[in-house]
């Protein structure tokens, strides 16, 4: 008997589904015997489901990926659970569907994750089409005669943009003891998080003027590539049509809901230019090419249409660093919510310097979920542990969507001889053990300059958010003296939701200076104004936020916890961080 394909619960069109889900189990196949399908590993001979299954109790079949990051998060820990009931007498197999991942990259895969079952390169899609799995981390439980009692997530601890402090549901395991029990596992079907693979091709694939070579590898290129690339600081390449095939799915999802580029959603009036060297979001004319090809039949078009990727630079961006620091490692576990660590590192600059471009980077990619560092001058007081350090000047922030600031000749942020960085560093625990460091590489100008850029700091320093509540942050702050704001950076955490900034003249209408209606605490960014905003004395800054801290927040880490103001990974944050330009003193 073959699969029925499944139905799929109803949901917004091409929606990314972030966390576990329980699903209705009949549309989805469970009780129906799965089709005997080859397995061709990557090592040992070719074999079946029902060779496999014979004197066994059961199966269990797990999707994978070796670039998808919560495919590499429960990678050991599907090994941990085939180590525990392979001994009872249930077999598992690994199955790699994507593409363009590169055969040494699964064989690395393999002796990394520890599994034992048999390592699948599922080339011609087979196995994926044959079960209708719709992302990398889908398990499938399948008793003796192959009939189908569970599909789904492997537990509810993490999703796309999520981390719980543990798992509440461990959906597999309580499938595989019911499996054992001869009994129906407690939730037989659920929506497993994770890369979305592309369904089976329709033969009815409408036809669409837009091709990749003549539009969308320029898309791509200009928005996607200068992370998504070869040593990128992104989880895998879209630098050629090979590389974003099996991944149509997952970035028609992913832009569709705006969720790449990373940054925010940020509030768009009118058809002006946005006021910001750099927003983050895709215009609507290349959103709308990219979505018009990825539902179409995806024509190539001409390669020599196609644009030029320069390489990767095998430096930093900013040119030859003057000082390179580095902070000592935040040991991670193997499992968990996002954890936090401040580290004092000295710079060893015993004179006042001039600081023209910064960049942060980790030493290793995916170690370090995001960091903000700061400028401890001498006679400044050491901030306690407990609190954010808003007293100190602000340097920058790190995250996958940017690092680097780089400062116009004559433009410059003071350095004082002797200060130190006060770095606090976030980051994701990985499936396994390991130190994350961060890296700070700082350029200084030659010569003094004529303006100086110092920060302003914004901030929520009381609030406390009752456990499945939302609430509303304040805070104001009035300029002493006129100021040209050059950029600003936007921070709160997992439970915030929209932000927004505006200024209030002594005399004048409010004006806002920025809106974000969609926060997403992944990309602490900052926005560089294309033309600086000139605010007069006695202008008042105001930052208002909105928090979630019920379930529906798909990034909550703790829904069932109160969360208060503070700098660990758990508290929560809303902190506007401006840079101010204004002339140097005696210039």
């Amino acid at each position: 008997m073959f699969f029925t394909p499944f139905v799929a619960i109803a949901q917004d069109e091409g929606a990314l589904r972030r966390k576990p889900a329980v699903e209705d189990a009949a549309s989805l196949g469970i009780g129906r015997i799965v089709p005997d399908l080859g397995i061709g590993p990557l090592s040992g001979k070719k074999t079946s489901l029902s060779a496999l299954l014979k004197g066994r109790r059961g199966l269990v079949i797990c999707m994978t990926s070796t670039e998808c990051p919560l495919a590499v998060r429960y990678a050991s820990r599907l090994a941990g659970i085939e180590d525990a009931y392979a001994k009872r007498g249930v077999v598992f197999v690994y199955v790699s569907c994507v593409e363009a991942e590169g055969a040494q990259g699964k064989q690395d895969a393999i002796g990394e994750q520890r599994s034992d079952g048999p390592y699948v390169a599922d080339r011609r899609h087979e196995i994926q089409h044959g079960l209708a799995s719709r992302t990398t981390t889908e398990v499938f439980v399948l008793d003796a005669s192959r009939k189908l009692i569970y599909r789904g997530a492997i537990d509810d601890q993490f999703g796309v943009g999520r981390a719980l402090d543990a798992a509440r549901h461990t959906y597999l395991r309580d499938a595989l003891e019911a499996l054992l029990r001869g009994a129906q596992p407690p939730v037989p079907a659920t929506w497993p998080p994770g890369c979305v693979l592309d369904p089976k091709p329709s033969a009815t694939m409408p036809a669409s003027d837009v091709t990749y070579y003549g539009r969308v590898a320029d898309v791509l290129a200009k928005n996607c590539v200068a992370c998504h690339r070869r040593g990128g600081v992104a989880p895998f390449s879209l630098e050629t049509l090979p590389s974003v095939k099996g991944r149509f799915a997952m970035i028609e999802a992913v832009v569709r809901d705006r969720l790449m580029p990373p940054g925010h959603v940020l509030s768009r009036e009118g058809d002006g230019e946005s006021p910001w060297v750099d927003d983050y979001m895709l215009d609507d004319a290349d959103r709308e090419a990219l979505l018009s090809w990825l539902g179409s039949d995806r024509a190539v078009g001409n390669r020599a249409d196609g644009p030029t990727i320069p390489p990767l630079s095998q430096t930093w961006t900013i040119g030859e660093p003057d000082v390179l620091l580095t902070t000592p490692p935040l040991d991670l576990p193997e499992y968990g919510p996002l954890q936090y660590g401040r580290f004092i590192v000295p710079t060893a600059v015993e004179r006042d310097a001039w600081i023209s471009a910064v960049e942060f980077r980790p030493i290793e990619r995916d170690s370090v979920h995001h960091a903000l560092v700061w400028i401890l001058s001498p006679g400044d007081a050491l901030p306690r542990v407990t609190e954010m350090p808003l007293n100190l000047e602000f340097l920058g922030a790190f995250s996958p969507a940017g690092g680097v600031i780089e400062y116009p000749d004559g433009i410059a942020r003071r350095l004082p001889g002797g200060s130190l960085l006060v770095v606090d560093m976030y980051a994701s625990p990985m499936g396994r053990t390991k130190g994350s460091r961060l890296r700070t590489a700082i350029r200084f100008s030659k010569q003094a300059p004529r303006r100086e850029v110092r920060s302003l700091i914004v901030a929520e320093r009381s609030l406390r958010i009752a456990p499945g509540a939302t609430a509303s942050g304040h805070v104001a702050h009035l300029l002493s003296s006129a100021a040209d704001i050059r950029a600003i950076m936007p921070y709160m955490r997992g439970r915030g939701k929209s932000m927004t900034v505006t200024a209030q003249p002594p005399n004048g209408e409010a004006e806002g200076i920025l809106q974000i209606d969609r926060y997403d605490f992944r990309w602490p960014v900052r926005y560089e104004r294309r033309t600086k905003l000139s605010l007069p004395e006695g202008a008042r800054i105001e930052v208002a936020g909105q928090f979630d801290n019920s379930s529906a927040q798909v990034s909550n880490p703790d829904p069932l916890s109160a969360v208060e103001i503070g700098p660990r990974a758990g508290e929560e944050a809303l902190l506007v961080a401006m840079e101010i330009e204004s002339d140097v003193a005696g210039r």
